[in-house]
């Protein structure tokens, strides 16, 4: 009789756990749907859900506040639409802050651009980095390398090594490459549509480069490196490596 009793005891014990863990994952399962529920409807409520939102209404739902011709929509992964500076626009301020070394205006990056920027593909140097990078080309490198008249990045005399072979292919490809030498890189800030300075070098001295892209084209600040935090074979081979992407 007593066994009898402690089985019923035992077995009542396991209902209870069986009954409060169904309770348990009914309430979770309504809970869930309960926020899913407000979670779609937010998602009907909201401009960054539909699918016809511009860039004003986004400017106004994400309360920014530059010029509506510096960004364009991009959707995530659940649909939600989002604004980001176009990349276009940041490269231009990249490279109108790389020749003016400041901080340029919208108006003068984009005259900067129009009146200075190179159209050839292959390597440019921007005008006050050329010697210092030439003359680490040719005491580093094998072949012989020049700077043409406009900029650009020649071999003067080919000898065959793994790095020159990788130079050489850059050169002569399809894409176009902007390198200068510049602690101090600029960009579109996207909530107020003004530009920032960004000391990348000051605030990392081990960082070997930064860079900015728009479609097959790159402009790379090198570091100044003046304290000597980095050796120069670890700037050139790092560049090389983010190029050969």
């Amino acid at each position: 009789m007593k066994k009898i009793i402690i089985q019923i005891i035992l077995i009542i014990i396991v209902l209870g756990f069986i009954i409060a863990g169904i309770t348990y994952l009914i309430n979770k399962n309504n809970k869930k749907n309960e926020l899913d529920a407000k979670y779609e409807e937010l998602k009907n409520e909201s401009v960054m859900y539909d699918e016809s939102a511009n860039i004003e209404e986004l400017k106004e739902e994400y309360n920014m506040e530059g010029d509506s011709e510096l960004y364009e929509i991009q959707t995530e992964y659940d649909g939600r639409k989002v604004l980001t500076v176009k990349a276009s626009e940041n490269y231009k301020v990249a490279f109108a802050g790389l020749i003016k070394k400041a901080k340029p205006t919208l108006d003068e990056a984009s005259q900067i651009f129009e009146e200075q920027y190179p159209t050839q593909n292959g390597i440019w140097i921007e005008p006050e980095s050329r010697e210092k990078i030439l003359n680490y080309l040719n005491s580093e490198l094998k072949s012989k390398y020049e700077i043409d008249e406009n900029g650009y990045i020649k071999i003067a005399e080919y000898q065959k090594t793994n790095n020159d072979e990788i130079l050489k292919n850059i050169i002569e490809g399809e894409k176009q490459y902007i390198i200068g030498i510049s602690g101090i890189t600029y960009y579109i800030d996207p909530l107020t549509g003004e530009i920032f300075d960004n000391p990348y070098e000051e605030f990392d001295s081990n960082q070997t480069y930064s860079y900015f892209t728009d479609e097959n084209k790159m402009i790379i600040y090198i570091p100044e490196n003046k304290d000597n935090y980095l050796d120069n074979n670890e700037i050139f081979e790092s560049i090389i490596k983010l190029i050969e992407l």
